[in-house]
């Protein structure tokens, strides 16, 4: 796996967000939002503006909705790993998320996503939310994806 930025994977990735094709599912629409910054096939960058669906009541982002975020986009990251054992994403087997500080509407998170493993059955990834203005840490996250053989 390459560790350098990838155009034809950024371009590759930003087409399936910008196209997605459950785009009726309602925790997808924050996809067609969604910026894809850097794609090497080990790790990914993401950016997203908050928007008042993805806010609680007191208007900061939604832990449910950091949790739909890390699930998406990290299994994105690992399906632009190319290995096609997980080429349809696998399934979720484990997410630990810390939430560390909030964001509110309007504000723009980076979303870095790293493949730091991916076994015969298990991927592991990790993920790193930050306010982009201040590089304020938002949430981390450990993802661990099974894959049945293919």
């Amino acid at each position: 796996m390459s560790e350098t930025n990838d155009p034809t994977l950024v371009k590759k990735i930003q087409d399936y967000f910008d196209n997605p094709p459950d785009s009726e599912f309602h925790l997808m629409a924050f996809l067609q939002r969604t910026k894809v910054l850097y794609a090497s096939g080990k790790k990914c960058v993401f950016e997203l503006v908050v928007k008042k669906e993805e806010c609680n009541r007191m208007n900061s982002l939604f832990g449910g909705s950091v949790a739909t975020i890390i699930d998406i986009l990290s299994t994105a990251t690992l399906i632009s790993s190319q290995d096609t054992r997980y080429r349809d994403g696998g399934v979720s087997t484990d997410l630990a998320i810390s939430y560390v500080s909030t964001v509110g509407i309007g504000d723009t998170i980076v979303i870095e996503c790293v493949n730091y493993r991916i076994g015969k059955s298990l991927a592991n990834t990790y993920t790193l939310i930050k306010e982009k203005t201040t590089g304020r840490v938002v949430a981390t996250a450990q993802h661990t994806k099974y894959c049945s053989k293919h």
